[in-house]
């Protein structure tokens, strides 16, 4: 059932999944989410983290409307803008040059310029003429950034972006992504498994449940970000798993 709607004239998401349904390997229908309800305010940071098989992903598609099968809503301002998506793998297209996979998500005609431009909030301006067969995995998840940037979106939706990444590396896009949420003046929604890294980025942590998903706990993340060091963030972590 399609019941998807736009609703209200705030600059926010709203976001009211009543159920969500899908078929299994086995052909029986399983319950993705049930009752998954929240709203973003503009130019925040979210994370969301859950247990493995939850519906994250399946959210994200959701919001995007790249599955619009599903009882429920989505609502508000920030909903009938761009959205960028930056997928758990890459997804480029390896005929196509840097350039020309950061050019696909464009929604009006781009030039080398912009595309350049964009290639260098995400730290990759010098790439734009090579093939995705010639990059890390690291400068692969760049490329997917820049990509979602050059939708010149007002919601960033990242679906695990420094999943499989060293820690030097994740922590190095972190701090890109971090540079370009502020610059941009995005409204980002993430999704991950890792709590300090939720921490590290997010003004809020949700936490969702087993599957079907939905929101059990719902954590503000006030520490100044310049105060966030190893100390600090392992002692919030303790405190949003319960274990202090």
């Amino acid at each position: 059932m399609n019941d998807m709607q736009h609703v209200g004239a705030s600059n926010r998401l709203d976001v009211a999944v009543k159920r969500k349904n899908y078929k299994g390997a086995n052909g029986e229908l399983v319950l993705a989410l049930k009752d998954m309800s929240f709203s973003l305010d503009e130019r925040t940071f979210t994370t969301l983290i859950g247990p493995s098989g939850c519906g994250k992903t399946t959210l994200l598609r959701i919001i995007a409307g790249i599955d619009p099968i599903f009882e429920g809503k989505v609502g508000g301002a920030i909903a009938r803008q761009r959205i960028g998506f930056v997928f758990q793998e890459p997804r480029l297209l390896p005929w196509r040059s840097i350039g020309e996979n950061i050019a696909l998500a464009s929604y009006d005609d781009i030039d080398e310029g912009e595309i350049r431009r964009f290639a260098g909030l995400a730290g990759i301006e010098n790439l734009v003429d090579r093939f995705p067969g010639e990059l890390s995995l690291g400068q692969a998840r760049r490329v997917s950034l820049a990509r979602a940037l050059a939708a010149r979106p007002k919601l960033l939706l990242l679906d695990e972006p420094f999943v499989s990444l060293d820690e030097a590396m994740a922590d190095q896009l972190r701090e890109v992504l971090i540079d370009i949420w502020r610059d941009q003046e995005l409204t980002v929604l993430m999704v991950s498994h890792d709590v300090r890294e939720a921490i590290l980025l997010s003004d809020r942590l949700m936490m969702l449940s087993a599957q079907p998903g939905r929101v059990v706990d719902d954590h503000v993340i006030d520490l100044p970000r310049g105060e966030r060091d190893g100390e600090r963030i392992e002692k919030l972590r303790r405190e949003i798993l319960g274990k202090e």
